[in-house]
């Protein structure tokens, strides 16, 4: 292999192509005196006071949410249990565990808030395999020395979540698996992996963190349409996140750091886009891209990177989004490059007109191949996708809120 160009050089004389163009109210009393506040906005006054109070209340529990996202809501208290194993939909019982629910979309069978250590015929914690119907993994503590702590094989329609795993060999498996969700899950000093994907499609794995491994934080392999988002990856002797022959992953919002060779590894795969992530004091690089097509990688920070990516033997990877967004106005561009020097003094799809817009007037080299047209001069903040459970939230406040009003507004009718 050639060695690698430096990351980020650009003579002065190279010649630029960019290749992804877009283009208070006041009233008079009855005496006729000087103005004074119009009664009204007293009851406005007291609406205003009440919505400040409702968005308080609005970000307390967003806060919460949050929390529960990452763990929040596991046990403080486990009830202990022996390695549950299901092989069938006719096997989701009270005596593997299950509490309630009936298998259904709407009412999925429920196993939580068990303490189980590895063991039985298969060495694991929680295996389920060749199941439909749906369940739900939740708020359990799953540790020992076994070959992984939850293992699904073959099963659809599960969610996994808010379970804390501090021991073993896997934290989580996924084989030949459809319309899983693996969320706010706790995984930490396994001996292989922390969170893997195998042959599976229609997967959701976000909220997670998965930390301390020995090899990989999160692995993908020979699996389709899936999203990887606002996971906590690091510190493994690997990769924070490996995806290998995968087809339309989407990958947002996720902190890969301080692993010991590569932050994300895209591998022979096609259609992954990469958007908002923070990519940091990875040892080898933040980001490593071989055999792979059709990737778009735009607005993540790549920062104290030993080396920040990589391309090879790779073909239609964009390392920046167009210029525009749809609207014609929004400036999208790249990604940030602690390594990237230079000036900005123009813009534009070209970056050839007058004034500055918060991107390198030269493009960011990307070693081995690869270019990356508008590097951003500050850091960027990525997707801020709403809290689901938020929206639920968020309705009925705003009804108090209009209610509140409401009766506001009738009093002070009734007073005149």
């Amino acid at each position: 292999m050639t060695p690698p160009m430096p990351e980020g050089f650009e003579s002065d004389s190279a010649e630029r192509h960019v290749k992804f163009d877009m283009r208070s109210q006041l009233d008079r009393d009855s005496t006729g005196g000087r103005s004074r506040p119009f009664k009204k906005d007293r009851r406005l006054a007291a609406l205003v006071a009440t919505a400040i109070v409702a968005c308080f209340v609005i970000g307390v529990l967003e806060t919460t949410i949050a929390s529960d996202k990452n763990g929040g809501r596991a046990h403080t208290s486990y009830v202990t249990h022996a390695p549950i194993v299901i092989t069938s939909n006719s096997e989701f019982t009270g005596a593997n565990g299950v509490l309630r629910g009936s298998g259904t979309a709407v009412d999925p069978f429920i196993i939580e808030g068990w303490d189980i250590t590895a063991g039985g015929a298969y060495n694991e914690a929680i295996t389920v395999a060749n199941t439909t119907a749906y369940f739900v993994v939740q708020s359990c503590h799953l540790h020992g020395s076994g070959t992984t702590a939850v293992d699904l094989a073959g099963a659809h329609n599960a969610d996994v979540r808010f379970n804390l795993i501090d021991s073993g060999n896997i934290g989580i498996s996924v084989s030949l698996g459809v319309n899983i969700a693996v969320s706010g899950n706790t995984v930490t000093s396994m001996d292989s992996v922390g969170i893997q994907v195998l042959t599976s499609q229609q997967m959701n794995v976000s909220d997670n963190q998965a930390t301390l491994v020995d090899q990989d934080c999160i692995l993908v392999v020979d699996s389709h349409d899936l999203i990887v988002s606002n996971n906590t990856a690091s510190i493994s002797n690997n990769t924070g996140m490996m995806i290998d022959n995968g087809t339309n992953v989407q990958v947002f919002g996720n902190v890969v750091s301080s692993n010991g060779n590569i932050g994300l590894e895209l591998n022979n795969s096609q259609y992954v886009t990469v958007q908002g992530n923070n990519f940091t004091l990875n040892s080898g690089y933040g980001m490593w891209v071989s055999s792979s097509a059709y990737g778009l990688i735009y607005h993540n920070n790549f920062v104290s990177n030993t080396m920040n990516a990589y391309q090879e033997s790779s073909s239609y990877i964009r390392w920046n989004e167009t210029y525009y967004a749809q609207d014609g106005v929004t400036v999208i561009g790249g990604n940030y490059w602690d390594t990237k020097v230079g000036t900005d003094y123009f813009s534009g799809p070209g970056q050839d007109l007058p004034g500055s817009d918060n991107i390198f007037d030269t493009r960011y080299l990307i070693a081995g191949g690869g270019s990356d047209y508008y590097p951003l001069v500050n850091k960027t903040t990525g997707p801020m996708p709403m809290i689901p459970e938020f929206q639920g939230i968020l309705l009925p406040i705003i009804g108090l809120i209009v209610v509140i009003a409401a009766l506001v507004q009738t009093d002070g009718l009734k007073r005149k």
